[in-house]
């Protein structure tokens, strides 16, 4: 077969590169020791960089499989990809020994949220330019949502657990804003309750989340409230059901949390060659007026 038939279908390949994996301590410093011939080296690197690093070596050593069957590769060819495939995930699992972190079961759950959630008629890019439509007819019912947050129904006082996980994914409209999914733990019991009675069997409790907005003009974080059900008791945190709907429940989300969230945003689109781009400080700002706190 020539090179110039080994082509990679994308729509087979591209999610291998693309699967995104839940990242837990980013900022958690980590010291690298090893010998070299001129004595002994450190590096200094954090859980988020270690993770990266098996990620790409096991994603590529997938890959190498992956080409051994689409090209059908024999002989001399196929052994060195397989070869290759080996000794990148023996290398990849020193370290994940290392910082205690386990590939296998992180795409595991990434791949059950994604199945959900490309299924979520909210997904996608359109979808993105509704909840920002969403989110700007409710920023007029941001004082009522505050007052929820405060006088709110008071067994939702178990929000104080809820906890960030991820950011699952985010779309940028750089005019505008930047639209965050985050995936949440910890909510909850009642709201719990009430999901499993939607999802049955299939209930997941890792199917929970919140929509933050970030406006690029007024520089600051908020969470998108759905207030269909009730304009003074906003629903703040979704439940992504087996058939991929979204339904909201009414929780209180303490200036804790959202110092969380929004940080967690910030870290995310780090990378991104945006002329502008939120900070941490807007995050801690954000955070408190949206906890009703003067800043």
């Amino acid at each position: 077969m020539s090179d110039e038939n080994r082509s990679l279908p994308r729509e087979k390949f591209e999610p291998v590169a693309a699967l995104p994996v839940e990242l837990d301590a980013l900022g958690t410093e980590l010291s690298i020791c090893f010998q070299d011939l001129d004595g002994p080296c450190e590096i200094k690197t954090c859980y988020g960089d270690i993770c990266k690093i098996v990620n790409a070596l096991r994603d590529y050593a997938r890959m190498l499989r992956m080409v051994c069957e689409e090209w059908n590769l024999q002989g001399y060819h196929r052994a060195v990809y397989e070869i290759h495939a080996d000794k990148l995930e023996e290398i990849s699992k020193k370290y994940q020994i290392g910082i205690g972190y386990d590939y296998d079961k992180a795409v595991e759950q990434c791949q059950k949220k994604r199945h959900r959630k490309q299924r979520d008629s909210d997904v996608g890019g359109e979808a993105m330019a509704m909840a920002y439509l969403q989110a700007q007819r409710t920023a007029a019912a941001k004082d009522k949502s505050r007052s929820a947050h405060v006088s709110g129904p008071s067994e939702e006082s178990e929000g104080a657990d809820i906890t960030v996980v991820q950011v699952e994914h985010y779309d940028i409209f750089e005019d505008d804003v930047i639209v965050f999914w985050v995936d949440v733990s910890h909510v909850p019991q009642t709201m719990q309750a009430e999901a499993r009675q939607i999802d049955g069997d299939r209930f997941d409790p890792n199917c929970f989340g919140v929509c933050v907005n970030y406006d690029f003009e007024k520089r600051q974080f908020y969470i998108v409230a759905d207030t269909e059900e009730s304009e003074v008791y906003p629903g703040s945190v979704y439940y992504i059901d087996s058939a991929g709907g979204k339904h909201w429940f009414t929780a209180e989300l303490p200036r804790a949390f959202l110092e969380q969230a929004f940080l967690a945003c910030v870290q995310a689109v780090a990378h991104e060659g945006c002329e502008r781009k939120p900070t941490e400080r807007e995050a801690y700002q954000s955070a408190a007026e949206e906890s009703g706190v003067e800043v």
